[in-house]
């Protein structure tokens, strides 16, 4: 494979910014407490559902019952046992007082193991919760087994993806053919050809692509299904999307109330990020009688981080004056290239100080996207890029061409 080759290809990038105007009113708003509620009572409260075969499922009833003189509301549902599901108890859901109500935990097991957990029943007036065991084993007519067993990618930020190994091996003492392996929307398989047929104590390793499409949790599930459709292995998948950084600024206001001419006076602010880090590139206000003081910039603010800072008034002249104060934030430079003609798992990224390198990797590792958002840059530098292209046995081209990236002073 001809990867040093198909990696030479253009880099294009832009400069983008970001404005954030800080002038904000601030709400903040009781939340009431309620009482605590008990009574709640299950039957039965541990279900085993012995051997179940793979591709099938098993069901079983549960009663709920409320012992209390007074209602209760559960609102949410909690479990650690993958393969249940519950059926016929829509969430919230109130039930009066000396009331039942009766639903179903479904047992369809991904893989030949024994699973055992929890399902809680939150009680939205307290901070107790029922809790149901549950047990089962999955049955499979092969020895198809994958390492590891479930997958984590950890933290992966919108414009980026993440890759990760996985190996199926035929432990039992027949061929086992497979039919197809895949995964949904956002994760993807690269790495191995279906149909295929694994001989007794063979292995195949190939790659699951984590690219998120919005902030928040993801999840889903890496299936290889058997050509007989009578066994599969799930492999369960997920990864978690920072959101956007938010910047907020407490007091939203400052009132410097009366100050002689020729005299400052100076009041205390505190900036927060919430979110995901955030990166302040300047500062301006529309009055030269205000001025900042201790407030370095650019300052990045991790999530959950504070800063406070000092805004200074000394008037020029006599009568009311009034001024905002804005920050610049989000400076980055995007990276993106056609993909290589080669067979490829990844890219990796480079950036540079001075033309020609020495370059440092900005990814931990192959990232398959021909895509990458550099937001730890800063105003008024110059940055030199390239790019190499990984092929499945680790093998990394040469660098691509230089690209030069100057991002302006904000």
């Amino acid at each position: 494979m001809n990867v040093r080759e198909n990696a030479r290809t253009m880099i294009s990038r832009f400069v983008r910014f970001g404005l954030a105007f800080l002038l904000l009113n601030v709400c903040i708003a009781a939340k009431p407490v309620l009482a605590a509620t008990s009574g709640l009572q299950c039957s039965p409260c541990a279900l085993g559902f012995g051997n179940v075969k793979v591709t099938q499922s098993k069901t079983l009833p549960v009663t709920l019952s409320n012992t209390n003189s007074a209602a209760v509301t559960i609102s949410s549902v909690q479990q650690s046992a993958p393969g249940f599901r519950i059926s016929g108890l829509a969430m919230p859901i109130t039930l009066g007082a000396g009331k039942t109500a009766s639903f179903s935990i479904t047992f369809a097991p991904l893989n030949n193991q024994t699973v055992q957990g929890t399902i809680r029943l939150v009680n939205s007036g307290s901070s107790s919760a029922l809790a149901l065991s549950v047990s089962g084993t999955g049955l499979t007519s092969g020895s198809l087994t994958a390492n590891p067993s479930i997958i984590n990618f950890g933290t992966v930020p919108l414009g980026t993806s993440a890759i990760k190994t996985q190996t199926l091996t035929n432990s039992g003492t027949t061929s086992v053919a497979i039919a197809s392996v895949g995964s949904g929307t956002p994760f993807w398989v690269t790495g191995l050809t279906t149909p295929m047929t694994l001989a007794p104590g063979a292995s195949i390793t190939f790659y699951a692509h984590f690219r998120p499409q919005s902030t928040g949790a993801a999840s889903g599930g890496l299936t290889a299904l058997s050509s007989a459709n009578d066994y599969r292995v799930v492999v369960p998948l997920s990864g978690t999307v920072p959101g956007s950084g938010q910047l907020s600024i407490a007091p939203a206001t400052l009132t410097f109330g009366s100050v002689p001419v020729g005299s400052t006076k100076s009041m205390t602010a505190t900036l927060s990020a919430a979110g995901a880090g955030v990166t302040i590139a300047s500062d301006s206000l529309t009055s030269s009688e205000f001025s900042v003081s201790a407030l370095p910039l650019p300052l990045t603010l991790a999530s959950g981080q504070t800063k406070s800072f000092t805004i200074s008034f000394t008037p020029q002249s006599s009568g009311t004056v009034s001024a905002s104060l804005s920050l610049k934030t989000g400076v980055s430079v995007n990276l993106s290239w056609q993909p290589s003609a080669s067979q490829v798992i990844g890219y990796n990224i480079y950036r540079g100080a001075k033309s020609g390198g020495p370059y440092a990797q900005l990814t931990s590792g192959a990232d398959a996207a021909t895509a990458y958002t550099d937001a730890s840059v800063q105003g008024g530098q110059t940055y030199y890029y390239v790019v190499t292209a990984v092929n499945s046995n680790k093998q990394e081209s040469t660098y691509s061409n230089q690209v030069q990236a100057t991002v302006p002073t904000p």
